[in-house]
């Protein structure tokens, strides 16, 4: 059995004896083992099912469809605005919304109950060895399309 915590790979044997620990933060694994240097983090949403990998580009169209292991997928992966620097306090992530599919972003649909707000109003992003938690204060569902936050926009959401 293998165990992700925030930090390190953890292998247990079936009696959940420890069997092994990876001394090598979990971004620099997760890079090795897909071969991917895109990947920035991880990302848990309690409540959910969201607890994947994080990318990051330099665009906002590449992982909409592409999987972390550069592979061309529909379902694409999660990721955050290439104009984001990883130490911003505010973060654009972007993730794919399907009903019919397993679209880790359709969860976020439950936060239209404010009642599921209430009980799981943060969110947990693990960037390389250090582990942020943030406030949700905004979940917008698009139409499908590509608009972004542009230009002036862009810059008076983040302040940049």
């Amino acid at each position: 059995n293998e165990v992700l915590d925030n930090y390190y790979k953890i292998k247990y044997d079936d009696n959940y004896n420890l069997v092994e620990k990876i001394n090598e933060p979990i971004v620099t694994q997760l890079k090795n083992e897909y071969g991917n240097n895109d990947i920035v983090g991880t990302i848990t949403i309690n409540g959910t099912d969201i607890d994947t990998m994080l990318v990051q580009t330099n665009n906002n169209t590449y992982y909409l469809n592409h999987s972390y292991d550069l592979s061309v997928n529909e379902m694409g992966s999660i990721f955050i605005d290439y104009r984001n620097n990883l130490d911003d306090k505010k973060l654009l992530i972007y993730g794919h919304n399907f009903r019919y599919k397993d679209g880790a972003f359709h969860q976020l649909t439950n936060y239209k109950d404010k009642s599921f707000y209430d009980n799981y109003p943060y969110i947990e992003i693990s960037l390389n060895e250090e582990v942020n938690k943030y406030q949700i204060f905004s979940v917008m569902i698009e139409k499908p399309q590509k608009r972004y936050l542009q230009g002036a926009q862009y810059t008076n959401f983040f302040g940049s």
